[in-house]
């Protein structure tokens, strides 16, 4: 059984054939099979579609935490200039309110 941190690969005989499973970890407690296939006449076969698979299902996820990461950063970074903006905008507000109540009290 080759394992990661959440995906791990099962082997297992069933009858006469031999049957692989890619395991993912969803909470402590809680484990779902992702794929599975229950064809395989030996088990050196099913071993290998196992760790084809795991090392399919880490890569990919590595590719869309590098995508997510990188959609993350930019709205942080929008996130904090909108902030600003915002900010911005509200000063001038009370600068102009504070300008207004000044004019009343002079006239």
């Amino acid at each position: 059984m080759a394992k990661t941190r959440k995906y791990s690969s099962v082997v297992e005989q069933q009858g006469a054939t031999w049957r692989a499973q890619i395991h993912r970890q969803v909470t402590s407690r809680t484990t779902v099979i992702s794929k599975e296939n229950a064809e395989f006449s030996s088990e050196a076969a099913a071993t290998e579609w196992a760790q084809e698979q795991l090392k399919a299902f880490t890569s990919t996820q590595a590719a869309n935490n590098e995508r997510h990461g990188a959609q993350r950063k930019l709205n942080v970074t929008e996130k904090s200039e909108r902030s600003a903006r915002r900010a911005e905008k509200t000063l001038q507000s009370k600068e102009k309110a504070a300008e207004l109540s000044g004019d009343e009290d002079e006239g």
